[in-house]
């Protein structure tokens, strides 16, 4: 049995369950321009007001005409020459045919279209090399998006192929949550800043450079309000600023039990505070609650230990709170071609690569020492290798799920 477990500890899952309960969407709405639009949530759906496309046009280069006109012709004279933008509305007669450019309108009396490569032209007559169906080659109205239809739903993130999608639906503009406000802060003495000397017993402070990175991917605005002494009044008083100005805040270090920890003193009298100790494996102890005007999420101090509970509860829980969808984890199986060191009692989150072996099975193997403070494991690191509280540990041969690290942590 894992030395930090314990029947009373609240499982990953019960954690996130309770977290996405306890909070719901915070952030105010306003119109953002498309081409501001990237990395939001999507406040309200998007609907296509019309067809698209909202006329019927050549997918190919190369010749439109009605395809029962083939029964009585052996070519089909060339009359007309389409190109995309064309707005005139060209019509066909028995017998004709148009030199059509993708994109361009069909003309009247047309239905299919033949690529340009499957002709022969003479004296201004095309005839058709092979066969071809029937509608062959034809985009019809409606046939990428028909009119009403949603093509993207409040809470969706807003991706470059969604702006691509606004604008051929003619948006200038959607309504978006407004970016979270994020406060971070570091807690402990023997914290310093890198480029400070260090002197014996203190450590540079990395939780909170790195939180700040993986923020500033998401759309939050960050105010960092830097590494805090252990010092009852000092942590009261950038909570209570934090608190002010924020809609969440996130610190690192100082919810344990350790008898320099004053985060749970200061919060407890500043707001509801709950403390939990999480079955988890690498991040144990956390801290969730409500302030007067904000939310806040304390995380454990060790680097690694921070940065799974942050990307496995805290993540989410911004999500919720900024008006995004929060999807399930994505896992599925792989082969352990390496040992995977674990004892029952959490569930283990290891770095790990992962690859597609050459059989086409998924293939996962340990990135290194899996110590809580040791964050280069994570350079290279694809995947968690994801172990069941209960499991034991890991024979090379065995199966075990796997969940891809999330963009947000990896370059």
């Amino acid at each position: 049995m894992d030395s930090c477990a314990h029947p009373s500890l609240m499982s990953v899952e019960q954690a996130l369950s309770h977290l996405l309960e306890q909070l719901s969407v915070k952030s105010e709405t306003a119109k953002f321009p498309i081409e501001k639009s990237h990395g939001h949530y999507l406040a309200d759906s998007a609907t296509a007001q019309t067809d698209i496309p909202s006329f019927a046009n050549s997918a190919m280069d190369g010749y439109a005409f009605a395809y029962d006109d083939l029964a009585n012709n052996s070519s089909l004279e060339i009359t007309h020459h389409i190109l995309a933008g064309d707005t005139t509305s060209h019509q066909l007669n028995a017998g004709e045919c148009a030199r059509i450019m993708t994109g361009a309108p069909l003309p009247i009396g047309a239905d299919t279209v033949v690529m340009q490569e499957r002709t022969e032209v003479n004296d201004n007559h095309m005839s058709i090399n092979g066969s071809v169906k029937k509608g062959e080659n034809v985009r019809l109205p409606g046939e990428s998006i028909a009119q009403g239809t949603q093509v993207a739903l409040s809470g969706d993130k807003i991706s470059a192929a969604h702006i691509g999608l606004f604008a051929s639906i003619g948006l200038t503009s959607v309504q978006c949550f407004k970016p979270l406000t994020i406060g971070i802060f570091s807690t402990g003495d023997e914290l310093k800043q890198p480029g400070q000397p260090l002197e014996f017993g203190q450590i540079y402070d990395s939780n909170r450079a790195m939180l700040a990175a993986i923020l500033h991917q998401l759309p939050v605005q960050v105010i960092d309000y830097g590494a805090i002494n252990d010092d009852l009044e000092a942590i009261t008083q950038v909570l209570a600023t934090a608190d002010k100005q924020c809609d969440a805040v996130i610190s690192s270090a100082g919810v344990s039990v350790g008898t320099a920890d004053f985060t749970k003193t200061a919060l407890e009298t500043l707001g509801q505070i709950e403390f939990w100790k999480v079955a988890m494996k690498p991040g144990k102890p956390f801290a969730f609650g409500r302030l007067s005007n904000s939310v806040f999420f304390g995380l454990p101090g060790n680097p690694v230990s921070a940065m799974v509970t942050f990307l496995q509860l805290v993540v989410p829980a911004l999500t919720k709170l900024g008006g995004g969808k929060v999807h399930p984890s994505v896992r599925w199986p792989a082969i352990a071609t390496t040992p995977f060191k674990k004892r029952p009692g959490r569930t283990d989150f290891q770095r790990a690569i992962a690859h597609v072996n050459a059989q086409g099975h998924w293939e996962v193997q340990s990135s290194g020492f899996q110590g809580s403070a040791t964050l280069t494991t994570f350079i290279g690191a694809n995947c968690f290798a994801v172990l069941e509280k209960d499991r034991g540990p890991v024979s090379k041969g065995e199966i075990v799920q796997i969940e891809m690290i999330p963009s947000i942590l990896t370059a």
